[in-house]
């Protein structure tokens, strides 16, 4: 018996895929009402059809941050990058790639913290009363969903 477990392995493409179907399920469709419901007070006046478009292209994007940051094969990061727009068009999400796009030139737009300009395109895109306030919870919001990616990437071994 080995005193060392052995990380489940599971395939970076699938692993990227999985992450995806989520965005367009029926559970992430109950954690957006969850948060539609919590954090009104900051969308009262977005467009839910804007808002979740946004919300999924940040969290596509920072799934490609966390595949990116750990790792993975050149080969399998080429692999995604190609695989990515069709993809996400077989889930119906035409106006999501370009702003996963966006997205990805946000995060590159900084040497030190690409999540706050992140988080700025995210609260000027979505029509609030307090834009600042938006920023700062989305913010907070982006590095809580990437902290939960990486803990979750410890865990496993993506190859």
């Amino acid at each position: 018996m080995s005193l060392f477990k052995r990380k489940k392995r599971i395939d970076t493409v699938e692993y990227w895929k999985s992450k995806i179907d989520y965005l367009f399920s029926e559970k992430y469709e109950k954690a957006f009402q969850l948060l539609l419901n919590t954090k009104s007070d900051l969308f009262t006046n977005a467009s839910k059809t804007d808002l979740k478009d946004h919300i999924i292209a940040a969290y596509i994007e920072l799934v490609n941050i966390t595949v990116a940051k750990n790792n993975v094969s050149r080969d399998k990061r080429y692999e995604i990058a190609f695989l990515k727009d069709d993809y996400i068009k077989s889930k119906n999400g035409h106006n999501i790639i370009r702003l996963v796009s966006d997205y990805n030139k946000e995060f590159g737009s900084s040497m030190s913290d690409g999540i706050r300009p992140m988080a700025k395109y995210f609260s000027h895109s979505i029509e609030t009363n307090n834009s600042k306030e938006l920023e700062k919870f989305i913010y907070e919001l982006f590095y809580a969903v990437l902290n939960e990616s990486f803990a979750e990437i410890r865990s496993i071994k993506l190859v």
